[in-house]
């Protein structure tokens, strides 16, 4: 008698060969008597919030923070990091605020890192001339806090 272990459906059953099956449509409930029709989103749009927007900045656009909780930047991380960048790019984005002095420069730096200095000083070692950022309004009381986070 020949007995059968496992779950019996082999890889196929877990792992799908054919095309996706299509998304469901949306179920978008009828509209009483004097209401406006519901609004549908079916994921192409990104949910915007106020006071942050995504932008591709100049390097020398940016200025580190001069409140930078990390002092010690590990040089063998670093190398390895210019290494992934100068490979396949920067995948996640540093995080800026628009300068807060009255009195800079015009031509000086219009933005002070929040939060990826590591991020910052790879892409100028890899050669980088702009950087994907995302530029958010933050208060000097939230700067450390949001650096260290």
């Amino acid at each position: 008698m020949n007995q059968r272990r496992g779950l019996g459906r082999g890889l196929g059953a877990l792992i799908p060969s054919g095309a996706p099956a299509p998304a469901p449509e949306a179920e978008v409930p009828a509209p009483t008597a004097g209401e406006p029709a519901p609004e549908v989103h079916r994921g192409d749009d990104l949910e915007t919030v106020s006071g942050v927007r995504y932008a591709e900045l100049g390097l020398d656009d940016v200025r580190p923070n001069p409140r930078q909780p990390r002092t010690v930047f590990d040089e063998d991380a670093l190398a390895e990091l210019v290494h992934s960048i100068r490979e396949i790019g920067l995948l996640q984005p540093i995080v800026v605020r628009p300068v807060p002095d009255a009195d800079a420069a015009p031509d000086g730096p219009h933005y002070e890192l929040v939060a990826g200095e590591r991020r910052w000083r790879a892409s100028r070692e890899a050669g980088l001339e702009r950087i994907p950022a995302i530029v958010r309004e933050t208060a000097d009381d939230d700067l450390l806090r949001d650096a260290l986070l």
